[in-house]
């Protein structure tokens, strides 16, 4: 009982100093606390201070105003233009038409005067035609046959005052020629000065005409940049400033607008920053209320656990007070057994002497005894008592080194977990990760679903393409099979024919013959056939004879000599010899020409056997392609293509809605369909400049997204391209490449748009030097 007093009050004393270390670190993280949640307050009450809603909506409004302004300001400057060249073109019809008045004035005198010219210049011509007519060489002959009273033959005048030459005459000739010659003279300066005339007021109505359909065409535009301009919301304030003060003004709106968007957004990132700096409070505050709270709980314990070393030790010294009263009592209940005290000492000094003279005293040992036992009990109870205590002692020893393991483990498990958080997102706030995470679910969701559309095309294709091989597969069997039983057939035919004909047929001899053109075999034939008709004949004209001849002997003796008809007979043995001789060869012939025939035939089987084989390859030369693989890259690029345009045509519905891609069958080529023209298909080549541009960059976009599956393609580069459109399609266009950028895709842009530095903010700017050098 001592040892354990003892050891418990070493405990208790050790657990004391750490009571105290633990409770001046309570109180340490306590300021701690308190300091983080002052400067949380602080920063707080600064970020109430700042509107976030009410500048975010400013900024919003700001840039749909600056927008509003920018592009009202676009629209008044093409309808100060278009006022413009409506008042030229006003003023330029005037002058025309002022001109045209003065030009049909003269062209009326000029008319006036071609007419009166004209009329003078017929009258002259008459005159001097008349006069001519008098003159001449024929008129002398008819002079000599005028008779006076009787009528001209010519002019039918009884009055003949020129029937005598009169030199008067040619006088007046001369005189008239010279007239005429003036009014010809006259008459052409006229009718060029008419003609000249005439051009220029047909110039003029022309030009007229067209300058009309110029201003209506003007006009048509004001009304519709007039119609565009009132669409603006700042066009209504602009109603009360001057027409020639509204670009200067817009002008000074748009740099305010700009201005105060920049205040805003500063307001916005100093907001954001403070944001920033409280999350970081915040979790610093939270770690501190952690370990203040593990620090007072190990306070508590180590409170608990002096509390049970007090009570165990409290119980120790109590067993220790009960042992030594109950010694004292035993040695108080012995002391009547004896005569005085020094039986104790005795005892104590020399027990032997003590027990040989306690021997006498046996009635008082068994009472002794029966006390002991009763002692020895009580200690049993005590030892049993003291082996609790330890026991229960080393129970709470393991319970502190466990409670000091597990509180090292989560002090180590917080540090880790402290740099872990610190190292995930860049120590960016919750709200902006699942912001950013929710963005990527919802992109990385509609990718999914794009590919598993893709996946569903793909495996019916796949399916058709499997089937399409199976059957391949067993034509080609089918074939590989036809092919054997036609080899085993040709081998037989072979041994039939050389058994048969007594000839060495081999393939390589049958190959020989096949490869003979048709033209060949047809003259064969003929000549075959010609063989046969002449043997026929023959045989025919044989056969009569030999009636004939039987007949003849038969009928008619023969009056001739003996000797002559021995020559006859010899002649005609000699003539059966010749026939049967041509007999023999016509029947050579004709087996010749069977052979030939069976041949032929055997051949033709084989010839239409080999076009069977030949049109299946060319049916499956159609469906798989060429042996060089030409037709099999081509199917191959075609559903490449496919998919290609479908990616293309996704984000083209984003950038312009009316077109759609389309590839042209059976090639490589592209074509658009025109949906607001009723699905009209067009040629790429009737697109405009900014429609081509952004056909274009659907397709770089749809490329990028078809290698996202073997890369992540996260820049983009556009050289150029955007001078050629307007400011609608433009916004369009800049507005696809905000969204690539807010996706997380590097957008480069190199152009020389002033309106685009407007809308970008990061800007790399090339400034041109001299000598051929330039600064960025």
């Amino acid at each position: 009982a001592s040892e354990h007093v003892v050891r418990y009050e070493a405990e208790i004393k050790a657990k004391n100093v750490d009571y105290m270390q633990l409770a001046q670190r309570a109180e340490n993280l306590t300021k701690e606390v308190s300091e983080t949640a002052t400067q949380l307050d602080v920063l707080q009450k600064e970020l109430s201070m700042i509107p976030a809603e009410q500048l975010q909506e400013e900024s919003k409004g700001l840039s749909v105003r600056s927008e509003d302004i920018h592009g009202a300001l676009q629209v008044w400057r093409q309808v100060g233009k278009a006022l413009q060249a409506a008042h030229t073109l006003t003023e330029k019809i005037a002058n025309a038409r002022r001109e045209l008045a003065d030009q049909e004035v003269q062209l009326t005198a000029a008319s006036m005067a071609l007419q009166a010219v004209t009329e003078q210049r017929r009258a002259s011509a008459a005159m001097l035609e008349k006069a001519t007519l008098a003159a001449s060489e024929n008129v002398e002959a008819l002079r000599a046959e005028l008779v006076a009273g009787q009528p001209c033959p010519v002019c039918g005048s009884e009055m003949h005052p020129y029937v005598h030459e009169n030199p008067q005459l040619n006088h007046v000739l001369d005189e008239l020629r010279k007239a005429h010659e003036t009014l010809e003279a006259a008459y052409g300066e006229q009718l060029t000065r008419h003609s000249q005339l005439t051009q220029s007021v047909d110039s003029l109505r022309q030009t007229i005409a067209t300058l009309e359909a110029d201003r209506q065409t003007g006009e048509a535009e004001l009304l519709s940049l007039t119609n565009a301009w009132k669409n603006f919301a700042i066009s209504a304030t602009c109603a009360d400033i001057a027409e020639e003060e509204r670009d200067d003004w817009l002008v000074g709106q748009l740099t305010q607008t700009k201005a105060r968007r920049e205040a805003v957004a500063e307001q916005l990132e100093h907001h954001q920053l403070l944001q920033s700096e409280r999350e970081v409070l915040r979790q610093t505050w939270q770690n501190l209320q952690t370990a203040h709270m593990d620090t007072a709980n190990a306070v508590k314990d180590v409170e608990l656990a002096i509390q049970v070393l007090n009570e165990r030790l409290a119980h120790a010294r109590s067993e220790q007070a009960d042992g030594t009263v109950s010694l004292e009592d035993t040695l108080t209940s012995l002391q009547s057994n004896f005569p005085d005290d020094l039986w104790i000492a005795n005892w104590k000094d020399r027990p032997d002497i003590f027990v040989e003279s306690i021997r006498s005293f046996a009635d008082e040992w068994k009472q002794t005894t029966e006390a002991l036992e009763r002692d020895r009990n009580t200690l049993d109870i005590l030892r049993a008592t003291i082996a609790g205590i330890v026991t229960e002692e080393q129970a709470l020893a393991a319970d502190v080194t466990q409670a000091a393991q597990d509180l090292a483990d989560k002090q180590g498990a917080y540090h880790v977990l402290s740099e872990t958080r610190r190292s995930i997102f860049n120590g960016e706030a919750i709200e902006a990760v699942e912001s950013r995470l929710k963005q990527h679910v919802v992109h990385a969701q509609d990718r999914l679903n794009t590919q598993r559309q893709l996946q569903t095309h793909l495996q019916t294709e796949k399916t058709q393409m499997d089937a399409i091989i199976s059957e391949a597969e067993r034509e080609i069997a089918r074939l590989d099979k036809r092919a054997r039983e036609l080899t085993v057939n040709i081998e037989q035919w072979l041994a039939d024919y050389r058994g048969r004909q007594h000839v060495a047929l081999d393939r390589t001899a049958l190959k020989a013959l096949l490869s003979h053109p048709a033209e060949w075999i047809a003259d064969e034939r003929e000549a075959l056939s010609a063989i046969e008709r002449a043997v026929t004949q023959a045989m025919s004209v044989w056969e009569e004879r030999q009636r004939q001849l039987t007949q003849h002997e038969i009928k008619r003796p023969s009056d001739q000599t003996v000797g002559d008809l021995r020559l006859k007979l010899e002649q005609q043995q000699a003539s059966r010899s010749e026939s049967l001789r041509e007999h023999n060869e016509i029947g050579f012939r004709l087996k010749q020409d069977e052979a030939n025939k069976q041949r032929l035939g055997d051949l033709l089987a084989t010839i239409q056997a080999q076009a069977a084989v030949v049109e299946n390859w060319s049916k499956l030369n159609e469906i798989i392609g060429s042996a060089d693989g030409k037709k099999f890259r081509q199917v191959a690029q075609e559903y490449t293509l496919d998919v290609l345009l479908g990616y293309a045509n996704v984000h083209l519905e984003v950038l312009s809605k009316r077109y759609r891609l389309e590839r042209i069958p059976h090639t490589l080529g592209l074509q658009v369909l025109d949906q607001d023209m009723g699905d009209e298909v067009r040629t790429v080549y009737s697109l405009s400049g900014g429609e081509s541009f952004l056909v274009s960059l659907a397709l770089a976009l749809g490329l990028a997204s078809l290698s996202a599956s073997r890369m992540n393609v996260e820049s983009l580069f556009i050289d150029e391209g955007f001078g050629s459109l307007d400011p609608n399609t433009l916004n369009i266009a800049m507005d696809a490449l905000e969204r690539l950028h807010n996706q997380g895709r590097k957008v480069g842009v190199i152009s020389h748009v002033q309106e685009m530095t407007e809308r970008i903010p990061v800007q790399i700017k090339v400034s041109k030097l001299h000598s051929g050098r330039s600064s960025v």
